[in-house]
């Protein structure tokens, strides 16, 4: 998993993504650095929208390219809840 948010509007996002209609929404999408450091986190987020994702900063700061993990919290048409969690490479 990567995406490269240079602002071509190409992949500049990283957000969830679920099959329609199954994945109502994603509750909680958490990224977080090596050290812990919480660098983004939304609530309540459309599945597939990318402009509700991750853009690669923190606050007004840049990050750097890296590796990042990421948790997020999905919500089911059928009322299940799924925890899912991964890391997400940041390409420049």
């Amino acid at each position: 998993t990567a995406f490269s948010p240079n602002g071509d509007a190409v992949n500049d996002y990283f957000t969830g993504f679920g099959a329609s209609p199954n994945v109502q929404l994603i509750e909680q999408l958490l990224v977080i650095d090596r050290w812990g450091n919480v660098l983004f986190n939304r609530t309540n987020l459309a599945p597939n929208d990318l402009l509700s994702g991750w853009d690669g900063t923190s606050g007004d700061q840049t990050l750097d390219e890296g590796v990042y993990v990421y948790s997020a919290r999905v919500l089911y048409f059928d009322g299940a809840v799924e925890q899912v969690s991964g890391e997400v490479t940041l390409i420049r």
